[in-house]
């Protein structure tokens, strides 16, 4: 049982709800209370203060809200976090940290630096088990969620559990409902269509189109994880144009006049150094274009083409999210092709 009581002033204009919040805040700042520590009973403040059940329920529901205390059978309520003077807990759920993905977080971590915002990144690695125990472990303790999901039938029931949390999806959505959850996410299907369709040009000096798409794990990569859409969008592309074309899971072999679409950093570099003991020239004998812009495909074999969407714009867009929130966000960012020696 805690010894900490909470009295408040029966006379302030305050509404007690928002005293009894306040009083618990200062007695964290002050240590009277710290991570861990019991919080009085619900029963006993309104004892103390002739106050009705709903009144106190009220202002521990905030403090649950905010990502301060927790509730559990057996041990009523506690303090799980000590930085009351956020007004943001925010849990930022990765699947890895790749080259793209830091420019994204370091675009979100800029955006808040003035804000009151207290920012964790996880990671889940396309591990369902993993993004499950994260999501469940975390529920008390913020009260916005950004999420980078994957496809995984398991996903839209493991969210359910943050009904009623404000939840933003990051990069993709996959079949996730669009009237359920706020998104900024891109488009893998028609906007790779249209990317490519711009560099038709280009890609028709070659006779062969090939996906480089992995289906199995890897420990260096989730590229087996990358959305289906993808194929999609490129396969239609292909069709329409009258290219011939593959879609295979690793390189094996490389052919003069064949043009080759990565999704994997790791099949990029195998390609450039297949096409050197070749004797291959990108972009003359052999062409190449990889998904998502990194600074090192701006100078690597002299320009790599990229698809890609911004993702200094789409982490800006987050931090405005998140200094805003709750708001109606439904956003789907536009990709680009960026065309470089390459192809």
């Amino acid at each position: 049982m805690s010894k900490i009581s909470i009295k408040i002033n029966g006379a302030s204009h305050v509404p007690k709800f928002l005293q009894i919040e306040a009083k618990v805040k200062d007695l964290i700042r002050s240590k009277d209370l710290s991570i861990g520590s019991p919080l009085p009973s619900i029963r006993q403040i309104c004892i103390d203060n002739n106050l009705s059940q709903e009144t106190v329920l009220r202002a521990y529901q905030k403090l649950k809200e905010n990502g301060i205390i927790k509730s559990e059978t057996r041990k009523g309520y506690y303090v799980i976090n000590d930085n009351v003077d956020y007004k943001r807990n925010v849990f930022l759920l990765f699947d890895e940290l790749s080259e793209y993905k830091k420019q994204l977080y370091n675009a979100v971590r800029n955006g808040l630096m003035e804000a009151n915002v207290n920012l964790k990144v996880f990671f889940h690695h396309c591990d369902i088990d993993v993004f499950e125990s994260m999501i469940l472990n975390s529920i008390d303790g913020y009260n916005v969620f950004i999420i980078m999901p994957f496809f995984n039938e398991r996903i839209a029931s493991i969210l359910e559990h943050l009904h009623g949390k404000d939840i933003l999806l990051l990069d993709r959505k996959d079949d996730l409902s669009e009237k359920q959850y706020n998104f900024i996410v891109q488009d893998f299907n028609t906007s790779l269509y249209d990317c490519l369709r711009s560099a038709t040009d280009h890609i028709k000096r070659y006779k062969k189109f090939i996906l480089v798409f992995p289906d199995t794990d890897s420990i260096a990569s989730n590229a087996f994880k990358a959305p289906k859409d993808i194929k999609l969008g490129f396969s239609r592309y292909c069709k329409d144009i009258g290219i011939e074309y593959d879609i295979v899971r690793e390189v094996k072999k490389m052919n003069e006049n064949e043009v080759f679409m990565v999704i994997d950093d790791i099949d990029m570099v195998n390609l450039i150094e297949m096409s050197k003991n070749k004797g291959f020239e990108l972009g003359i004998t052999v062409g190449l274009i990889s998904y998502n812009e990194s600074p090192l495909k701006k100078v690597i074999a002299n320009g790599i083409t990229v698809v890609s969407t911004n993702f200094q714009k789409m982490g800006d867009k987050v931090a405005s999210y998140i200094i805003n929130s709750p708001r109606s966000e439904k956003e789907v960012m536009p990709t680009e092709l960026i065309l470089r020696n390459s192809l």
